[in-house]
């Protein structure tokens, strides 16, 4: 929620981009690296609203304790009005799970070791990590800094 009111601020300035990348960390959630190849397989059909939605709707169903069933993944394409049959050919498909395995590669060699995890890119290509989660104000602060680099 505090990244979406982030963008509702930003995004029609043009001057902040959301980016979103993968860290399936699968000693705490087994089922996080198929659960990210899903929103993959969602936004192959619909883009980046199909994979924010996606997104919402898994998290809006995923109870605590790593207690998602994998059929779920199916239930919620469906219920998106997604070809069922491009999307579990999809989550089948191994590129799908050699861009996840990059995602979380990167994030890793950059310093993140949990999620949340955020990178704030100033104009003048200077960096500030936030680890864990922040709220509306150390973010929109921390963006603030940043914009004033350039």
């Amino acid at each position: 929620q505090t990244l979406g009111d982030i963008m509702k601020k930003y995004a029609s300035s043009g001057q902040v981009a959301w980016v979103y990348r993968h860290l399936p960390l699968e000693m705490l959630h087994t089922k996080a690296f198929r659960e990210a190849i899903a929103s993959e397989c969602a936004y192959a059909q619909k883009w980046n609203n199909g994979f924010w939605l996606y997104i919402d709707n898994l998290f809006s169903v995923t109870p605590s304790n790593d207690g998602l069933p994998l059929e779920e993944l199916k239930n919620i394409a469906q219920r998106m009005g997604l070809s069922v049959s491009a999307f579990s050919a999809c989550l089948d498909d191994t590129k799908m799970g050699d861009r996840v395995s990059k995602d979380r590669g990167e994030a890793v060699n950059i310093g993140a070791d949990g999620t949340p995890f955020s990178v704030i890119i100033a104009p003048d290509g200077s960096r500030t990590a936030l680890y864990g989660a922040q709220n509306f104000a150390q973010i929109d602060q921390a963006i603030q800094v940043a914009l004033s680099r350039k």
